[in-house]
């Protein structure tokens, strides 16, 4: 189990706690896209220039032909295997720019059961709105806290710390 000591002051608001542990996901995902850009470039034949994180709403990462890619933070709430899908379905862009059926071979020839991993992304009807009910959807525990961990904010800061003890 992964425990994410978020520190913020002790009068602090249920906002101020979920950008503390924004901050943080967002990092581990920047870290994690990065090395499996280096991992999934090299098979592909492709160079990627630079990686930005977004919070599309609708997307779940875009590729430009200069080598910019774009991953959505969220991301990192996917089983990896599901990331390296995201991962190799841009890169594949970077030889293919469209959704031709040679797009889908240049994505096959990494990642052969790709559809599967996209079927996952499907289900979840577009970016989760919440860790919580994200991580709900796939079925993972969300282990809450059994105290308040603040007598001023109740329970509700106890959830918001519970659900990063799941990722």
């Amino acid at each position: 189990d992964q425990v994410l000591p978020v520190t913020v002051p002790p009068d602090a608001s249920v906002t101020q706690v979920r950008d503390a542990a924004q901050v943080w996901l967002k990092k581990q995902a920047k870290r994690l896209f990065e090395e499996r850009l280096h991992h999934f470039a090299p098979l592909l034949g492709v160079r990627w220039q630079k990686l930005s994180l977004s919070s599309a709403s609708t997307r779940w990462g875009s590729a430009r032909n200069d080598g910019h890619i774009r991953l959505n933070w969220r991301l990192i709430h996917f089983k990896p295997e599901v990331i390296d899908y995201v991962v190799v379905h841009e890169l594949s862009h970077l030889q293919v720019m469209n959704h031709s059926p040679a797009f889908w071979e240049v994505v096959r020839s990494v990642v052969p059961d790709y559809e599967q991993h996209r079927g996952v992304l499907a289900a979840t009807l577009g970016v989760p709105s919440s860790a919580g009910d994200f991580l709900a959807g796939l079925g993972l525990p969300v282990m809450l806290h059994p105290r308040p961990f603040s007598r001023r904010y109740g329970a509700r800061i106890g959830i918001a710390l519970a659900v990063l003890v799941a990722v």
